[in-house]
C-alpha cells in the first residue's frame, strides 16, 4: 500500500520532482500558419538545449481555432530554465497570435514555479490516481 500512497501524493507522472501542465490557447485565424511554422523552431530548440524537458507535445484543433501543449519537466529548475529560454527566444512571436485560455497544472510545482506562471492564471489539479508506463 505504500506504493499506492506515493502515487496519490505525487504528480501523475510518478516522479516526485517532475512538473507537468497543459497550456490551452485560442488562436488568431489570420496568424495560424505563421504560428505553426514557429513551432518547429521552438521544438528543435527545446530538444537540443533542454534535457530536463521530458515531454513537449503540441496539438491543434481541426478548425485551427485552439491549440494545446502538454509540457513535463524533470524538476522545477528544468521548468524555470525552459520558461526563461522560451521568453528570451520566442515569447513575442509566439504569443502575438494567441490568447491564453488557461493553464492546467498537475500537482504542486512549488512556489518558485508558481510565481513564474501566475500570469497564465493557472488552475492547479491535485493528483488522485494514475498510471505511467514507459513505452520505450
Amino acid at each position: 500500500m505504500d506504493n499506492m500512497q506515493d502515487s496519490l501524493t505525487g504528480p501523475p507522472c510518478g516522479n516526485g520532482d517532475a512538473i507537468s501542465w497543459t497550456l490551452v490557447l485560442t488562436l488568431n485565424p489570420q496568424k495560424v500558419e505563421r504560428w505553426q511554422n514557429l513551432l518547429q523552431d521552438i521544438v528543435s530548440e527545446v530538444e537540443a538545449n533542454e534535457p530536463g524537458t521530458l515531454n513537449y507535445q503540441w496539438s491543434i484543433s481541426e478548425d485551427k481555432k485552439s491549440a494545446q501543449v502538454y509540457e513535463r519537466y524533470a524538476n522545477a529548475e528544468s521548468a524555470i530554465k525552459h520558461m526563461a529560454n522560451f521568453a528570451k527566444k520566442f515569447g513575442t512571436p509566439f504569443f502575438d497570435p494567441v490568447v491564453t485560455k488557461h493553464l492546467l497544472v498537475y500537482g504542486d510545482p512549488g512556489e518558485e514555479v508558481r510565481n513564474h506562471i501566475k500570469e497564465y492564471h493557472p488552475k492547479y489539479q491535485s493528483p488522485v490516481m494514475g498510471l505511467n508506463r514507459d513505452l520505450g
